[in-house]
Parts: C-alpha cells; structure tokens; sequence
C-alpha cells in the first residue's frame, strides 16, 4: 500500500478519524506520519498509558516468576511493555491483567463492531430477555394479573420476530 500523502513509501500507519460525523481514512508512511504528529513507534501512547498503569504495581523480584506456556512471556515484559506475547497470555496472566483492563477500558468484556442486521436481532433478544426478567419479578411479588399481561407481550414479541 503506498502513502496517500506522498505517494511514494510504503503506508505503515492507517488513520481512521470520525469528525463531526464525516469518515475519514487514510494510509500513511512513517515519515508523514511523523509530520502529522502521529507516533509510530511500539512506545506509542497505549504502550506509555498501560505502561504507567502496570508500572503501580509492586512486582515481588522473583526468579521463579511464571511465564506464559505459549510464548515464555513473564507479565514484568507485558507490564512493562503493555503489549501480551499472545493470546494465551491473557489466559495465564488473567488475574494479574483483569483489575488494570478494567481501569483503562472501564469495562474487562470486548465489544466490537456487528453489521446492523446483527445488532437488531442482539437488541430484540435483550429487549425479550428484559422482559422474562420483569415477568420473573411480577410472579415473585405474586402480582399475577401484570404477570399475565406481561406474559402475554411476550408471547406477541416472539410471534413478531418468527414473522420477520
């Protein structure tokens, strides 16, 4: 892929922006990327940010540290570097990663992009879950008159998504 600024080197660096709305990428070479302000080195701001997250921790000195199976990666080099060996890591390291994945990200559970047409089926199955649960609470509070009413939506939500 070549640089859509010069035209010339080799696009390392893919920026993707959303401002005001409007989409914009575009690919660019470690030089223009650099005069763009973007950092394109590994010690980029993520690596510098989980970096002086995992930097608080007080990590005992100990020569019999686990490593990761897969790749010998000692969460000190992950800490250190903010970047996991593989995915395994994340496996072995788990108790270690989840406290300070939870302070970045605010959240330790992924979730990416889905086509549209995904995420309508996600909405409709938490909408029909959300109300199972509220007809759950009605019967538990013995308020079986909302209950029966609240079954019956049901019933007609699930009709509606075997008709679509």
């Amino acid at each position: 892929m070549i640089c859509q600024k010069c035209g010339k080197n080799n696009a390392t660096t893919h920026i993707h922006s959303v401002i005001g709305g409007i989409v914009k990428d575009i690919d660019l070479c470690p030089v223009c990327a650099a005069k763009e302000g973007y950092s394109t080195t590994p010690s980029g701001s993520l690596a510098s940010m989980l970096s002086s997250v995992f930097g608080d921790m007080a990590m005992p000195v100990n020569s019999k540290a686990e490593c990761c199976p897969c790749c010998n990666s000692f969460f000190r080099e992950i800490a250190k570097t903010g970047k996991a060996g593989c995915p395994k890591c994340y496996e072995k390291f788990r108790n270690e990663l989840l406290p300070y994945l939870k302070r970045v990200h605010g959240s330790v559970t992924h979730i990416g992009k889905k086509p549209i047409k995904d995420a309508l089926v996600v909405s409709k199955t938490d909408k029909l879950s959300e109300m199972r649960k509220k007809l759950s609470e009605l019967v538990k509070n013995e308020n079986y008159e909302e209950a029966a009413v609240m079954r019956d939506k049901i019933k007609l939500y699930e009709e509606e998504g075997k008709n679509e």
